[in-house]
């Protein structure tokens, strides 16, 4: 999936997961996750089944979505026809598609004739990346869970192959690795946990660029993920792998840049290591003397460092000035 949806998105997908102060899921937050289920199994959709009108959309949300059914089973809108539940609804409707189509969940693929009428309505399809999402929220129904895991396995999978790049070709390797072991549901809950939060993924090249380390720390699971990582790297041919590692070190860098205090030094450091791609310039810092360091370190040194130090949140090592041990912090970049 790196570097092919070419929507443009303007928005965050925190909104499908918008809660209430006692942690329940908001109205308008259900209301996008079942529009986003309308992908996996709506009815009235045009003769493609992919392909949408609002009026279809809503007249199907008024049969599942629970504000909605509510709404209807009052006194004063009970006796509504289909057709003005439809109208009374569409407004609010089409507000949240439009909201999904800014954040490249959906999008306007055309139009086409009235039904009733002479003029034309806008037709939807759901994104690449709005099918992985909705399966993601799938994924939170119980009874549902073990089927979206492993639908959104088999769509990674076929999307990894589509052209791949260095990250696709690695990650068609290392989510076989989880799956086999029974983790991809745990890739799953990662990538719902950053869906919610602020974490700026939907416009960062490489869709899963945030996962290639699965962290260790909050799994119950005695699997070394250092090592299916460091294996799934080993399998890649040298030329990948050196795009791969690359890749790494450029985006890496980039956020240690953004985090640099003593730049000049960072900046000759990493001059210095500009041709190799297997290494990664980083700064840290001594808690202790407040000295600034900079390191040129193996990527597979780093990655695995990074393994081991998720729980803490930073690297440690000792301050090469002070001598005091543990006292140097390093940042997680990935």
């Amino acid at each position: 999936m790196h570097g092919k949806n070419t929507v443009r998105n303007t928005g965050h997908p925190s909104i499908i997961f918008k809660k209430n102060k006692d942690g329940t899921y908001a109205k308008s937050g259900l209301l996008y996750q079942d529009i986003l289920k309308y992908c996996i199994d709506g009815k009235y959709k045009e003769n493609d089944n992919k392909s949408f009108r609002l009026w279809n959309l809503t007249k199907w949300l008024l049969e599942i979505n629970t504000e909605f059914i509510n709404y209807f089973r009052d006194g004063s809108t009970r006796n509504y026809t289909i057709a003005n539940r439809i109208e009374d609804r569409l407004p609010r409707i089409r507000g949240k598609v439009e909201d999904l189509v800014n954040i490249g969940l959906l999008a306007q693929t055309g139009t086409a004739k009235e039904t009733k009428g002479s003029g034309t309505v806008p037709i939807y399809q759901f994104t690449s990346i709005g099918n992985v999402v909705a399966w993601v929220v799938e994924s939170t129904n119980v009874d549902k869970r073990e089927d979206a895991i492993n639908q959104l396995y088999n769509l990674f999978q076929d999307s990894f192959k589509n052209d791949p790049s260095c990250t696709d070709m690695f990650n068609l390797i290392y989510h076989q690795k989880c799956k086999e072991h029974g983790l991809f549901g745990d890739f799953v809950d990662r990538y719902r946990e950053l869906l919610e939060s602020d974490t700026p993924i939907m416009n960062r090249q490489g869709f899963f660029q945030h996962l290639l380390i699965l962290p260790k720390y909050n799994i119950d699971s005695d699997v070394d993920f250092w090592t299916l990582w460091s294996d799934s790297v080993l399998q890649l041919d040298p030329d990948t792998r050196k795009r791969f590692f690359h890749h790494l070190k450029l985006d890496m860098e980039r956020k240690a840049e953004d985090e640099c205090h003593a730049f000049a030094a960072f900046e000759r450091l990493r001059f210095e290591t500009r041709d190799n791609p297997e290494s990664v310039t980083v700064e840290g810092h001594c808690k202790n003397c407040g000295l600034y360091t900079q390191a040129a370190y193996r990527l597979h040194e780093y990655m695995h460092m990074v393994n081991k130090a998720y729980p803490n949140g930073v690297i440690v090592i000792t301050c090469p000035a002070c001598k005091k041990d543990g006292s140097v912090e390093f940042p997680i970049l990935i």
